[in-house]
């Protein structure tokens, strides 16, 4: 059997090398040019183990070509917030030159190195490259709390985080489900862990120490006062109400909150978040503030008579009035503060850097206080929506910037209650490429297109598609009575659920077994984005070769569906919902080529066609399994255009 795959190839070949973010300035030759190199100039420990760990670049001690790496001023210490990360790589006849400021610039030089060997097959063209990034702070998030991750699996994505010119890896460490880092001094935290996982100290500062090699800051998230359920169950003399012995199974929003005004909490977390200081050694410390209820402050008399006979007027106050001591622990310890933007509050200052994820009134409301933001609004990777989003997804839209140094830049975040280690990298990448080229490149490198085209090479080449879906039809397609390529086919056109659609037909907790096909399902569907693409060009020039291309598609989605008829009489999981799903892309198949025939045409409609395919589609868009077919929302569109175009009502 031929070697399966759901990725498709784009007809277009990319305006610049397949480097992944965009440099600055880049000019360059086609004609490739050298061979091995021989390294002179700064010998600094980092770069030279960076260099092994790069295979694509091959050092000889006779190298022909002379490989010159200029280190101005070495930091030889724990890089901080903004240092310089810039680079100038110069490639000629005579000589490679790569040269930056600092030891980090000279790492994302050679990250640029690799990725131009990959797309000129060993070796580099003629170039000079001015390279720096558009934003100091460019991160992930990734939720270890909710689900266990492994050092080894951690160690990947900042391997990829590395290429991709990522700089911070935010550790969300604690929340309702485990308190993931070995505690000395409050052991019941990380012992108390339903799933007895965690994190050791040796490990931590060994994570920390592979990152930092990568050119990845690690900063550390623990959350609170919300988000502890796993805390107050360790340690329930914190708590305000003493009602767990366990961390919570459950995910979503919890009431459990640490006591606000009893001051062993604050004794608590000044040693607890002391000692944490110790192992993260980054200048910033994110103390979460985040989805606080605030229902269990209501009903515990002693925090209501507190309120009263300070005027506290309500729950948004008393926890801007906790995080303001939690804010003179933070610089106790000599650390800065990160929280989530529900710390706001009207009218009140607070000292820290706020994290952005609910929009862009939140983001106005802290740089009208002179805050600094990171944006994670449009970058939520676990809400599974399309390169393209998280790509147009400007971290400046919407806001006017009298002082620009306050947009520190953004963060991606994968939040993992509908994960698991396994699947973790394919939930992340390789989405997340388009937010490491948002966050490095020049504001106007905005051609998704040719993003795509960049993406999907580097992509294969760090081998980030999806093997785990690929093995299960090699697997599957034999029980289910048809061939792998049919079943290849039908999941390239299947998408899950975007946002949180998945909640309603599932209940999700730790221990929720994931083994159905949207745990392993691409988050995207190149083909229906190149789809749309085709259809978006039809509409700008009419053209009759793509007209054809679309009706084309249309009637495979049709023939795709009667191949998969033999579903029908198979015996697998998941029978319904994928029986169900192969006839949603046959009617949308009918459906859109229908009406791609009115758009394109002078034919009308019948009177009661727009009712009947309103209806229709209705039914279609209904999550099946998680899953849904992606071609739906396109067929919608074409529908709504017959029905502008004809002035048709809908009864």
């Amino acid at each position: 059997m031929k070697k399966l795959t759901l990725i498709i190839v784009l007809l277009s070949s990319s305006l610049y090398a397949s480097v992944i973010p965009l440099p600055q300035e880049m000019k360059m030759d086609d004609k490739a040019i050298t061979q091995e190199l021989k390294i002179s100039g700064n010998q600094h420990y980092l770069v030279i183990k960076k260099i092994k760990t790069i295979p694509e670049i091959k050092i000889s001690e006779n190298g022909k070509w002379n490989f010159n790496i200029q280190i101005k001023k070495p930091l030889n210490h724990y890089p901080f917030f903004k240092t310089d990360e810039s680079y100038e790589l110069k490639v000629d006849e005579q000589m490679v030159t790569l040269s930056s400021q600092n030891e980090y610039g000279v790492l994302h030089g050679l990250e640029t190195m690799r990725q131009l060997l990959i797309d000129f097959e060993g070796k580099l063209p003629k170039l000079s490259i001015k390279d720096h990034p558009r934003f100091p702070w460019r991160g992930l998030l990734i939720d270890v709390a909710r689900q266990w991750v492994s050092v080894e699996v951690l160690k990947q994505q900042i391997d990829l985080m590395g290429k991709l010119k990522f700089n911070i890896l935010h550790l969300h460490l604690s929340d309702d489900q485990a308190f993931r880092v070995e505690s000395k001094i409050y052991p019941k935290l990380h012992k108390n862990n339903n799933d007895k996982k965690f994190y050791s100290q040796e490990e931590i500062q060994d994570l920390v120490a592979y990152a930092l090699e990568r050119g990845v800051r690690t900063v550390p998230e623990f959350d609170v006062p919300g988000h502890v359920s796993a805390m107050v169950a360790a340690y329930p003399e914190i708590a305000t109400l003493k009602e767990l012995s366990k961390p919570s199974e459950n995910f979503g929003p919890h009431d459990s909150a640490l006591n606000p005004i009893k001051e062993e909490t604050f004794i608590f977390l000044e040693k607890l978040f002391s000692e944490m200081s110790t192992l993260f050694p980054d200048e910033y410390f994110h103390v979460g503030g985040d989805e606080v209820s605030g229902k269990q402050w209501l009903k515990d008399p002693e925090i209501q008579k507190y309120m009263i006979d300070n005027k506290i007027k309500n729950m948004v106050e008393l926890q801007f009035i906790f995080t303001k001591r939690v804010e003179g622990i933070i610089k106790k310890i000599n650390k800065k503060m990160l929280v989530w933007d529900e710390v706001l509050s009207e009218g009140k200052d607070i000292n820290a850097a706020i994290q952005i994820w609910r929009g862009p009134k939140f983001a106005k409301m802290a740089l009208a206080r002179n805050n600094p933001i990171i944006m994670s609004y449009g970058f939520y990777l676990d809400l599974q929506l399309s390169t393209e989003t998280h790509y147009n997804s400007d971290p400046v839209r919407d806001l006017s910037l009298n002082n620009p140094d306050l947009l520190w830049g953004g963060e991606a975040c994968i939040w993992a209650e509908r994960l698991n280690e396994k699947t973790l990298s394919m939930r992340i990448w390789p989405r997340a490429m388009a937010v490491a080229e948002r966050l490095w490149s020049n504001k106007k490198v905005t051609d998704v297109r040719d993003f795509y085209d960049r993406q999907i090479g580097l992509a294969r080449n760090f081998h980030l598609f999806e093997t785990l879906i690929v093995d299960q039809i090699l697997i599957e397609a034999p029980k289910m009575k048809v061939s792998a390529e049919v079943l290849g086919e039908f999941f390239s056109w299947i998408e899950p659920g975007k946002f949180y659609s998945q909640h309603r037909y599932r209940k999700w907790n730790t221990s929720t077994v994931q083994d159905q096909w949207v745990d392993i399902l691409p988050s995207e569907s190149l083909k229906e984005t190149m789809f749309v693409w085709t259809f978006r060009d039809w509409q700008k020039t009419k053209s009759s070769e793509k007209l054809k291309l679309i009706n084309d598609t249309f009637e495979s989605l049709i023939a795709l569906s009667e191949s998969l008829k033999p579903l029908q009489g198979a015996d697998f999981k998941e029978k319904d919902d994928l029986v169900s799903l192969a006839k949603d892309l046959g009617s949308l198949g009918r459906i859109g080529k229908e009406a791609l025939t009115y758009l394109s045409s002078s034919d009308r409609p019948a009177p009661l066609w727009l009712m009947e395919m309103h209806t229709k589609l209705i039914m279609m868009g209904q999550i099946r399994g998680g899953m849904q077919p992606a071609p739906h929302a396109l067929v919608v569109e074409v529908v709504s255009l017959v029905q502008q175009k004809y002035n048709l009502v809908l009864r």
